[in-house]
């Protein structure tokens, strides 16, 4: 059944022998890896308007607990970051029946953007935020409180089972810090061949966000058996949509670029593979729940809201290769 949903047609213009110097054959190429994607795992490519109500649900969230953030200067920086849980949590998860789970997704991704933004700048308390955590001990950062408080609540929102999973999988995203910061000039041994994928669902928090697709009523055997292929495309859709914006921001620290050093491969053609691995997860796990219409039903808008979710990235440039133009941020 997986072989006939789609075929895959090999991109225009590129024989992979090397990675295009002129952008506007990058450009078509990129662009035909993600149409060709998009196909294969019947979603389209659009943008939601930004969820106001969303946003302000999150606001309320944050003035209900008070003191956790009190300042105006943390308020502030903690409006740089919400936008991103909100649209997360409105395009990929908003086939979740609770608002308050929506709320909740908001404001962890929203600290987990914050976290990876501001690493460089506040290397100890993140180096020992598990170390804190586990010992129940201030964090030396309101919104590294903050977030702590949030890693406690997991089971008010998701399963008891998804609950642990979630817990591992955001304190190794804390170590994944570490892990970058001290491996960016690490040369890659060519025999290496798991790191790259070890690297990033270490850095990826997939458990989390891929565990997040189910609500929490859903019985865990319902979707446990294709959780794999799940997390996969939850990872792996940001790595293929965001691979534009870092090839011409000439970026180097990701996972295609180490999928390319790794294969001794052009970037291009790590893009495709990774790309038809990823398609091919998407089907797998559809094959898998489809004896489990919520579970299967779940899966499905995901598929589709976390494309919608990459469209509502300005960061991504996607406007550059997509006719379309990026929802503007109005609060």
């Amino acid at each position: 059944m997986i072989g006939n949903l789609a075929h895959w047609r090999s991109p225009t213009q590129l024989s992979f022998k090397d990675t295009p110097e002129d952008p506007e054959t990058l450009k078509q190429h990129i662009r035909d890896v993600l149409e060709n994607f998009m196909d294969k795992c019947q979603v389209s490519f659009k943008a939601l308007e930004y969820d106001i109500e969303l946003h302000d649900a999150c606001w309320a969230e944050v003035t209900r607990r008070g003191s956790l953030v009190e300042s105006d200067n943390t308020k502030r920086i903690l409006g740089r970051f919400i936008p991103m849980g909100v649209i997360i949590a409105s395009a990929s998860y908003r086939h979740l029946p609770h608002q308050p789970t929506k709320v909740f997704i908001a404001l962890y991704t929203a600290l987990l953007v914050y976290i990876d933004g501001i690493f460089q700048y506040n290397t100890n308390d993140i180096k020992c935020f598990n170390e804190r955590f586990v010992r129940r001990e201030p964090q030396g950062d309101v919104l590294l409180d903050f977030l702590a408080q949030l890693f406690m609540e997991f089971d008010h929102h998701f399963h008891p089972f998804a609950s642990k999973v979630m817990l591992t999988a955001s304190m190794d995203f804390m170590t994944a810090q570490l892990l970058e910061s001290t491996t960016e000039e690490m040369q890659l041994s060519s025999d290496a061949s798991l790191f790259a994928n070890y690297a990033r669902n270490l850095s990826g928090v997939s458990a989390f966000y891929g565990l997040a697709v189910f609500p929490r009523e859903l019985p865990v055997q319902d979707y446990i058996q294709a959780l794999p292929d799940v997390i996969m495309y939850c990872n792996h859709v940001n790595d293929i949509f965001s691979f534009y914006k870092e090839e011409i921001t000439g970026e180097q620290v990701n996972h295609i670029s180490n999928m390319a050093k790794l294969g001794k491969i052009p970037k291009t053609e790590a893009l495709q593979r990774l790309a038809e691995e990823t398609a091919d997860a998407c089907l797998r796990g559809w094959e898998i729940l489809k004896d489990r219409p919520e579970a299967y039903t779940a899966f499905k808008a995901f598929n589709q809201g976390h494309i919608e979710f990459q469209a509502c990235c300005p960061q991504y440039k996607l406007d550059e290769l997509f006719d379309y133009t990026v929802p503007s941020i109005i609060v």
